[in-house]
C-alpha cells in the first residue's frame, strides 16, 4: 500500500478538520472522499490514454493480442488490414480487439480508470447500512 501527501498550511488544515467535523466525518475520511470525487470530474472534458503493463492483460487477453497478431500477418499476405474487415469477417476469423490502453476521461464512461479508482476510494468509507459515506460522527 503506498500513501499520497498533501501538504497543506496550519490554517488550511484546521478549516478543512472543521468542515469534516461539522459535515460528520473524519478528516481523512473526507480528503479521501474530495479525492476521489477530483478524479470524476478532472477529467469530465477531455480523454487521455496510457498503455497497459503487461501484468494489466489477462491470461485471456494475452492469449487473444496473440492470436490476433497472427490474423494480421495472415491478412498482410493478402495485402489487407483488420480494419477493412467487416465485424462478421472479424468474428469468423476469431479476431477481437483487446484494450491496449487504459482510458481516463469522460463523464464515467464503462473503462475510465479515473472513475473505476475513485469508486475504490469510496468503497471502504461506504456503510453498507445507511447507503451513506462516513461511520458516524467525526473525531
Amino acid at each position: 500500500m503506498k500513501k499520497l501527501t498533501l501538504e497543506v498550511t496550519d490554517k488550511q488544515h484546521d478549516l478543512l478538520r472543521r468542515i469534516a467535523i461539522t459535515d460528520r466525518y473524519k478528516l481523512n475520511d473526507l480528503v479521501r472522499l474530495v479525492f476521489a470525487t477530483g478524479l470524476e470530474y478532472q477529467w469530465c472534458e477531455n480523454y487521455l490514454s496510457f498503455k497497459k503493463k503487461d501484468d494489466e492483460f489477462s491470461v485471456d487477453n494475452k492469449k487473444q493480442i496473440a492470436k490476433n497478431k497472427k490474423i494480421e500477418k495472415e491478412l498482410a499476405k493478402k495485402d489487407k488490414k483488420v480494419y477493412q474487415l467487416t465485424k462478421e469477417e472479424e468474428d469468423k476469423l476469431g479476431y477481437k480487439r483487446v484494450d491496449e490502453h487504459h482510458f481516463v476521461g469522460g463523464y464515467g464512461d464503462e473503462h475510465d480508470v479515473a472513475h473505476m479508482i475513485a469508486d475504490q476510494l469510496r468503497e471502504s468509507l461506504l456503510n453498507k447500512e445507511t447507503g451513506n459515506y462516513g461511520s458516524g460522527v467525526a473525531q
